[in-house]
């Protein structure tokens, strides 16, 4: 009897995937990238809440794997994001694919560092595609080396949500404790300045290219990302309403 409650359950969510992938040429896909620290995490929260959109962390997804500690990948991914290294275009692409046709994602996506590169830029396409989707918008945050550095040194994480904080810039309301749990916020070992510049220099070589690929596209939106979050936010979200949102 049980077998056939789940392969009814199985079959019922087989058939609703059919219907969100149908729906998916409604959607709103926004990228958001930049260089480490650029504050793409924060500005993407901000608009997932505004627009009500699933926000697609590809950090994020790669530190639930390395917090898993429970296989060869998350030893791998750990040792690849400690020396400053770039994921490869397979395994993140595996980690994101994976999540769109999600029920909280059915109203669109703000991808989140991803894609990184030309590769990943042009297998996102397809991957939209094969859902009757497409991009709406790719928001470039610029902003200058030295201003990253800074900003990372001063990086917060709850590790459990995402949320970033900053002990300068966007502080929590007590030190080192998430606002929304109150459990303790952490640092990375990715985000000292040696690692950081090396991964600032990883990011120029990969995603040099990406700004005239979604210009070519007429999607580009470029912001500079040097001002406070509420500021930065008010460009993102004036160069978004240069689109069309159905």
């Amino acid at each position: 009897m049980n077998q056939v409650i789940i392969y009814s359950v199985l079959s019922f969510s087989l058939a609703f995937t059919s219907v969100i992938r149908k729906e998916h040429l409604q959607q709103t896909n926004i990228i958001i990238y930049g260089p480490p620290g650029a504050g793409k995490g924060t500005q993407a929260n901000k608009i997932s809440e505004v627009i009500k959109l699933c926000h697609l962390s590809s950090g994020q997804l790669i530190r639930d794997v390395i917090a898993s500690n429970q296989s060869e990948l998350s030893t791998s991914l750990k040792d690849l994001v400690d020396a400053g290294e770039l994921i490869p275009d397979e395994i993140i692409t595996k980690l994101l694919s994976s999540k769109i046709d999600s029920i909280e994602c059915i109203n669109g996506t703000i991808f989140d560092g991803y894609p990184r590169n030309i590769n990943q830029s042009i297998t996102l396409d397809e991957i939209l595609n094969d859902r009757n989707s497409k991009l709406t918008a790719a928001i470039e945050l610029e902003i200058p080396d030295d201003v990253l550095i800074r900003r990372v040194s001063g990086r917060l994480f709850h590790q459990a949500s995402g949320r970033t904080y900053h002990v300068d810039f966007n502080p929590p309301k007590v030190s080192m404790t998430d606002d929304v749990t109150g459990e303790t916020l952490s640092q990375r070992d990715d985000d000292k300045p040696d690692v950081i510049r090396q991964r600032i220099s990883v990011y120029k070589e990969q995603a040099g290219p990406l700004a005239a690929f979604y210009e070519s596209k007429g999607i580009l939106r470029r912001v500079n990302g040097t001002g406070d979050v509420n500021s930065v936010f008010n460009e993102v979200w004036n160069a978004l309403e240069l689109t069309q949102f159905n």
